[in-house]
């Protein structure tokens, strides 16, 4: 095995592990999520990211609440025929659900 394949599986290893980590620092939380550590440091300081600060000095980040971050505020696909991808379900909705306004987050989504 050549030094460049051994430390392509290396970096594949460290990948696999990181992916299973909970508690991230803000070295691996910029491996995790492609951003520079200086964005990160500016998100922080912004409060647009979630993180703990437990001694008052060292960031931490919980990996399922990065997860969540990272996919808020999804844009929907939309079709050629105009329809939206993943809604084909509010199509079996009896049309009288659709008439109240209990069910607002109907047209939160669109």
């Amino acid at each position: 095995m050549t030094p460049s394949e051994l430390q392509k599986e290396l970096e594949e290893i460290k990948t696999l592990l990181l992916s299973k980590k909970n508690v991230l620092n803000i070295n691996e939380l910029s491996d995790y999520t492609g951003y520079s550590k200086s964005y990160v440091y500016k998100l922080t300081s912004r409060n647009s990211i979630p993180y703990f600060k437990p001694s008052g000095k060292s960031i931490f980040f919980d990996r399922v609440e990065i997860d969540t971050w990272l996919l808020k505020n999804k844009h929907l696909q939309v079709k050629e025929d105009g329809g939206v991808v993943g809604k084909e379900w509010m199509n079996d909705i009896p049309k009288y659900w659709t008439n109240t306004n209990s069910i607002n987050w109907l047209q939160d989504e669109e």
